[in-house]
């Protein structure tokens, strides 16, 4: 029997949660590009936020009886869309800036070229699976190298739920998952090293390796640990684990991800009151995480360039980026939303 605690009913405390996720990535990039990165370099954890967050939500959808094929269904209808849409902008801008300097044949005539057929990899979600040594093209400075490792988690989440189906069990794969992580990107490391040309140089195989799909699945298993705490009442246990990891990695390597998970309990376990007006706006601004996280960087980079450096003090300056970008990208989804909802009357 599920726990009270573990439910599919609305918690706002994870909406909350999800909205702070998008602000740290959107300010890690702001802060880039500011030059103000050492005060937001916490930022660039929002992304393990996420994940966190999505080991969790689906392991809590999946114990809800939906079938693998329902659930497939629910999350290609909720990413590929909105995900494909922001994909084909990108292009289309891309495109036109290297017309606009008469280099055509450069973006999308060559093999390499950054929006020439390779580019398809994004579409199917195998852009950081596939090393290149072309960074546009395995990373294209956006966010994106996380959808890999979304779709990759995504495919395997019904089959993990069949075996992973208790608390002890989850936390066993949570530790060897921390355990052998490391491993398994210094072993690819290696390989790839091997046999790229060149010795991969070029191909930025430190952070390919890193970001790999399959580095980053110990991230949803510390989401995954905690809906099984919470079903069966093991939360301190879950608790003392979390600190007895920071404490042998000395508050190291997985410090963010423990004290993200920590929050993340915090907010399953309990559920602030609002009134209605601030909920709708909570519920908009979490719904609308996925776009701005979509179409962000582009737009944090269009915006700089833009207003350039307005004031001599660095904060100012993010400031005014980072609210002028969350504006335009809200602005996206409300748009988006509406011409999808005008589409789907329609049908």
């Amino acid at each position: 029997m599920v726990n009270d605690k573990v439910s599919s009913k609305y918690n706002i405390n994870l909406a909350i949660l999800r909205i702070i996720a998008m602000v740290m990535v959107v300010s890690i990039h702001v802060g880039i590009n500011v030059h103000w990165t050492q005060y937001v370099y916490a930022g660039q954890y929002g992304v393990q936020l996420f994940f966190i967050l999505s080991g969790y939500l689906i392991f809590v959808s999946l114990e809800s009886g939906i079938s693998a094929r329902e659930f497939y269904k629910k999350r290609m209808l909720r990413i590929v869309p909105e995900y494909w849409t922001a994909l084909v902008l990108y292009w289309i801008v891309g495109v036109i800036e290297y017309l606009h300097t008469g280099g055509i044949i450069e973006a999308i005539g060559q093999y390499d070229s950054p929006y020439g057929i390779r580019y398809l990899r994004y579409f199917t979600f195998t852009n950081v699976l596939l090393p290149s040594n072309n960074w546009y093209l395995w990373n294209n400075r956006n966010a994106w190298w996380t959808m890999s490792s979304f779709m990759v988690f995504y495919l395997l989440a019904p089959l993990l739920h069949i075996f992973i189906n208790r608390f002890y069990k989850a936390i066993l794969m949570l530790t060897f998952l921390l355990y052998c992580t490391p491993i398994f990107r210094q072993l690819l490391l290696r390989f790839l090293s091997g046999i790229c040309e060149g010795g991969g140089e070029g191909y930025h195989l430190n952070e390919f390796c890193a970001y790999m799909p399959f580095s980053e699945l110990y991230c949803f298993f510390f989401g995954i640990v905690i809906y099984f705490a919470v079903r069966e009442g093991k939360q301190l246990i879950y608790i003392v684990y979390l600190l007895f990891i920071l404490c042998i990695f000395n508050a190291g390597v997985y410090l963010w991800e423990c004290l993200l998970t920590l929050c993340l309990i915090g907010g399953v376990q309990s559920q602030l009151e609002f009134g209605s007006r601030i909920k709708k706006i909570v519920a908009f601004l979490s719904e609308g995480s996925f776009s701005v996280y979509c179409i962000h960087s582009r737009i944090v980079e269009a915006i700089s360039s833009a207003t350039g450096e307005i004031s001599e003090h660095n904060s100012i300056n993010f400031l005014i980026v980072f609210c002028i970008t969350c504006g335009v990208c809200y602005g996206y989804y409300g748009l988006y939303q509406y011409i999808k909802n005008r589409v789907c009357i329609k049908r």
